[in-house]
């Protein structure tokens, strides 16, 4: 059983890998489909990350990119998805929750991570996250989940051109 487990876990987060948040993403989108629930796709992104890694070496940028994936999974509530879909962007279901609740939450989560960062103990450590996310209501199918994908990852983009460690939500 144990196993099982820890096939679905990125072995370098140690949060749900990248296959199987996708997976279990269609699910959670059948679920709000079916019961008329909203659903948030996110996308958790670290800021300056090759400057952290030339900076201050890969095992840190390591660290960092663990360190947001486990208090992004951590600080997230029963019901939301975690998982890690590389080159340190973790992606973020958010099940049942308002529009209004929505930004509330992510700027409470951006500011959890840039806390956890700092208590890495490198005092010269500048990190933090940008978040794109798009919210749905509705009717759903695999193919509009796409489309969620590409506007959080849209709403990422914005995020990062309005100055970063800033979170959009359309």
């Amino acid at each position: 059983m144990e196993q099982e487990k820890l096939r679905f876990k990125d072995a370098a987060t140690g949060i749900y890998s990248r296959d199987y948040f996708l997976e279990t993403g269609e699910y959670l989108l059948a679920l709000a489909t079916r019961g008329k629930a909203p659903l948030t796709i996110c996308a958790v992104d670290i800021d300056y990350l090759n400057r952290v890694n030339e900076v201050f070496g890969k095992r840190i940028g390591d660290e960092v990119i663990k360190t947001v994936a486990m208090t992004v999974d951590l600080k997230s509530r029963r019901s939301d998805l975690a998982g890690y879909l590389g080159a340190g962007t973790i992606g973020l279901i958010l099940y049942d929750i308002s529009g209004v609740n929505t930004g509330m939450v992510l700027n409470g989560l951006r500011k959890k991570v840039e806390y956890a960062i700092k208590n890495l103990n490198y005092p010269k450590l500048k990190a933090t996250v940008s978040i794109g996310a798009c919210m749905i209501q509705g009717e759903m199918d695999k193919e509009k989940l796409e489309v969620i994908y590409k506007r959080a990852f849209t709403a990422l983009k914005n995020a990062k051109e309005a100055g970063r460690n800033k979170v959009v939500v359309y």
